[in-house]
C-alpha cells in the first residue's frame, strides 16, 4: 500500500483542518470579534433609525453573523462543527437566520488525507493494524465532523466498515464548547434565559462526549441488537471489538440505498412508504418501549434494503448520539399528544408548565392560541393518509412565526430533553418528505399512547 511522506501537521493543514489548541482559538476569537464589531455597529445605527429600519437592519444583522458562523465552524472539524450541527435544528432559541445559516453546515465536511487516517488507526490498533490498512480503501466511504469512515476487508473475507476519530478532536473539545458558548451569547444570538442556556450547552457537551467515545457506541450498538434481536426488518451493524477502540470503531459493512441516494426515489410507493412506516414505528418503539432514542436523523444515517430472502430492512447506522430518556417524562409526553389531539387545552398548558416548556412567571395561554397551532402541527395526526410529497406544513409553521404569534412563541423554552425530540421529530418529518411518503400515521401511533409505561404526574 502506498506511504504518504507527508507529517499529520502538513496534511491536515492541507485539508483545511484547524488541529491546535492555539490555532482553533485564534480562529474562533476572530470569529468573536467580527461578531462583536457587527453587534456594535448595529447598536450605533440604530440610534438614529426608525422601528421599521431597526427591524429590517436586525434581520440583515442575524443573516450576516450566521453566513460567517456557518463558514468559519465548517472550515473546523471536531466540537465546533457539530455543535453548529447540533444548533442549526435548534430553532427555538435561535434567530431564524443563524439557525438556516447553521443548516449549511449538515452536508460540510472536507475528508481528511489517507495519511492522517493511517496514523491514527496505527497508534489504536498496534498490530491489528496492518490487517485493516493492507485492504483499506483510502477513498472515504463517508466523512463527517469528528471522523471519517473507509471500507476494508478482514483475513477471513469479511466486509467492514471503520470509523475513525481524527487525532486531536477530543483534546480541543472543552476549549471549543466554551469559545462556541461565548461566541453564541454575543449580541443576543440566543433567546432564551441564561440558566436554560446553561443547561443546553451541559447536554450538548454530555452528547458530544458520548460520540466522542466509540467504546460507548459500541454499547449502543449492541443494546440495540438486542432490542432488535426478534424483528428481522431492522438491521443493526455488528461491532468487531478486536478492531475497536475509544477512537477506532469497526462494524461489519451492511449495504443498502440511503434515504438520500437517487436510487431510492426510483423505488416504487410501496417501498417507499413502507420505509416511512418502519422510521414511523421505529421512533414510537425507541420512545415509549427502549426510553432510549437514535437521536441524528440525518438521511445519511438510515438505509433500505431487500434481503436475500426477499424480505424489506431498514438499516440505522452512528450510534453515537445516543439520548436515554428519564422515565419520568414518558406518560407525561403521553398524555401531552393525547390532550392535543383531544383539543384539552388547559390540560396541555398544565403539562407544558409541569415539564419546564413554558416560560415561569409568564401570563397564561388561552386554547385560541393553541388551537391555531394543533390546526397546522396534527395534520398528519388525522385518521386517514397524509401525502408527505405535498405537504406544506413546515411553510404554514414559518409564516405563523413571522406573523401574530410570535410574541406567543416567547412564553416558551426549550428543555434538554425537548432538543432532542425536536431534533427527532423535525428530522424525521423531512425524511418522510425525502421519501414522498403516503401513510395513515393515527393507527400506527395510538397502540403506543394508549399502553401504559408507569405513573402519571397527576398521581
Amino acid at each position: 500500500m502506498p506511504k504518504s511522506h507527508e507529517s499529520t501537521s502538513e496534511t491536515q493543514k492541507a485539508s483545511g483542518f484547524v488541529a491546535t489548541p492555539k490555532q482553533r482559538i485564534l480562529k474562533l476569537a476572530s470569529l468573536s470579534a467580527r461578531v462583536a464589531t457587527h453587534t456594535a455597529s448595529r447598536h450605533m445605527k440604530g440610534l438614529f433609525q426608525s422601528s421599521e429600519a431597526k427591524e429590517a437592519s436586525l434581520s440583515d444583522f442575524y443573516q450576516r453573523i450566521g453566513d460567517e458562523m456557518a463558514e468559519t465552524l465548517g472550515q473546523m472539524k471536531g466540537a465546533v462543527m457539530k455543535v453548529g450541527q447540533i444548533a442549526s435544528q435548534m430553532k427555538d432559541i435561535f434567530p431564524p437566520e443563524i439557525a438556516e445559516a447553521l443548516a449549511t453546515l449538515q452536508n460540510t465536511s472536507q475528508p481528511m488525507p489517507f495519511s492522517v487516517i493511517e496514523e491514527q488507526i496505527k497508534a489504536q490498533l498496534g498490530e491489528n493494524a496492518e490487517e485493516l490498512l493492507h485492504s483499506m480503501v483510502q477513498e472515504p466511504h463517508a466523512a463527517a465532523s469528528i471522523g471519517q469512515v473507509h471500507r476494508a476487508q478482514l483475513a477471513n473475507g469479511e466486509q467492514v466498515i471503520v470509523k475513525v476519530q481524527y487525532p486531536g478532536v477530543r483534546e480541543s473539545c472543552e476549549a471549543d464548547l466554551k469559545h462556541l458558548r461565548q461566541l453564541f451569547q454575543l449580541g443576543g444570538l440566543l433567546k432564551v434565559d441564561p440558566n436554560v442556556i446553561e443547561a443546553l450547552f451541559q447536554e450538548v457537551k454530555t452528547l458530544l462526549f458520548k460520540e466522542l467515545d466509540y467504546a460507548s457506541e459500541s454499547q449502543n450498538l449492541v443494546r440495540f441488537q438486542e432490542f432488535y434481536q426478534q424483528d428481522a426488518s431492522m438491521v443493526i451493524p455488528r461491532v468487531h471489538g478486536a478492531y475497536s477502540t475509544q477512537q477506532i470503531l469497526t462494524l461489519s459493512y451492511e449495504d443498502g440505498m440511503g434515504l438520500n441516494d437517487d436510487a431510492l426515489s426510483q423505488q416504487s410507493v410501496e417501498d417507499r412508504n413502507w420505509i416511512g412506516d418502519r422510521l414511523f414505528n421505529m421512533v414510537c418503539e425507541q420512545l415509549f418501549q427502549l426510553k432510549t432514542l437514535h437521536v441524528d436523523p440525518h438521511p445519511g444515517n438510515f438505509a433500505y434494503r431487500i434481503n436475500e430472502s426477499g424480505d424489506r430492512q431498514l438499516i440505522i447506522y452512528d450510534f453515537g448520539a445516543i439520548k436515554d430518556l428519564p422515565e419520568d417524562m414518558i406518560n407525561p409526553l403521553k398524555e401531552l399528544v393525547l390532550a392535543c389531539l383531544d383539543r384539552r387545552y388547559d390540560q396541555i398548558e398544565a403539562l407544558l408548565k409541569a415539564r419546564g416548556l413554558r416560560r415561569p412567571d409568564t401570563p397564561a395561554l388561552d386554547g385560541a392560541y393553541y388551537h391555531q397551532w394543533l390546526d397546522i402541527i396534527l395534520q398528519p395526526f388525522q385518521d386517514q393518509v397524509y401525502d408527505f410529497s405535498q405537504t406544506d406544513l413546515h411553510r404554514k409553521v414559518a409564516e405563523k412565526i413571522r406573523k401574530s404569534v410570535f410574541q406567543g412563541l416567547k412564553l416558551f423554552q426549550p428543555t434538554p430533553e425537548s432538543i432532542h425530540l425536536d431534533r427527532v421529530f423535525s428530522g424525521h418529518y423531512w425524511n418522510l418528505i425525502l421519501l414522498g411518503a403516503k401513510l395513515n400515521l393515527h393507527p400506527k401511533l395510538m397502540p403506543y399512547l394508549q399502553k401504559e409505561s408507569g405513573g402519571s404526574i397527576y398521581e
